[in-house]
């Protein structure tokens, strides 16, 4: 929906306030009216690493149309939005520069995300990576970082590997979607490089998606 983008970004815009390296725009959709949003923080190189979330969601099996998401993609996205938050609090400043991408109609195909690389990729933006964030709460099953090893750049996901080693106190598990899954197989399929790590591993996914 229109308003979930328009919560986002405002939320973004208030977070933002008084830092002038920092600009939060909204990308327009020719298909539907909803609209991505990206929050860029300037660097210091022409290199851009990006972290994504899905801004919707779906109910199919729901006559009412609600559709709360809260692990798809709720998850992601608040994930997404306290980081931001989080680094502007601290005076973050990035060496290269960072976006955080929220993106519109991933649900009806990886819509949003599409559009936003294609884009990317027709001005040769340089992004050094991409990180999706697409179901990342539900530990009912197991505790462990799924690095999905489908639709993904092998050297960027060693690299996560590495980070869940250094930083968490649970560990790493490979699985796979068998599809691409999620808006970074949009960024794979336009030559970029992208990792996604999931909730579990795929087979141990959150049983109440969509609901």
């Amino acid at each position: 929906r229109v308003e979930g983008s328009q919560y986002i970004f405002d939320k973004l815009t208030r977070y933002a306030q008084g830092r002038s390296d920092i600009t939060i725009s909204k990308f327009t959709h020719t298909r539907y009216p909803q609209f991505s949003v990206i929050a860029r923080i300037q660097g210091r190189t022409n290199e851009t690493v990006i972290v994504g979330s899905h801004l919707d969601s779906t109910a199919p099996l729901m006559p009412s149309g609600s559709a709360p998401g809260a692990d798809d993609d709720g998850s992601g996205s608040m994930t997404n939005l306290e980081i931001f938050r989080t680094l502007v609090e601290a005076g973050f400043s990035p060496q290269n520069t960072l976006e955080f991408h929220f993106y519109a109609a991933e649900e009806l195909g990886l819509l949003g995300s599409g559009d936003v690389a294609a884009d990317y990729a027709s001005r040769g933006v340089a992004v050094r990576s991409m990180m999706q964030l697409d179901m990342v709460a539900y530990t009912g099953k197991e505790r462990t970082v799924g690095i999905v090893t489908d639709f993904v750049d092998a050297e960027t996901i060693q690299f996560v590997r590495q980070l869940v080693d250094e930083y968490l106190n649970i560990s790493w598990t490979n699985t796979v979607c068998g599809y691409g899954c999620s808006d970074h197989a949009s960024w794979t399929r336009n030559g970029y490089r992208s990792t996604f790590p999931f909730e579990a591993q795929f087979s141990n996914r959150s049983p109440y998606i969509h609901t």
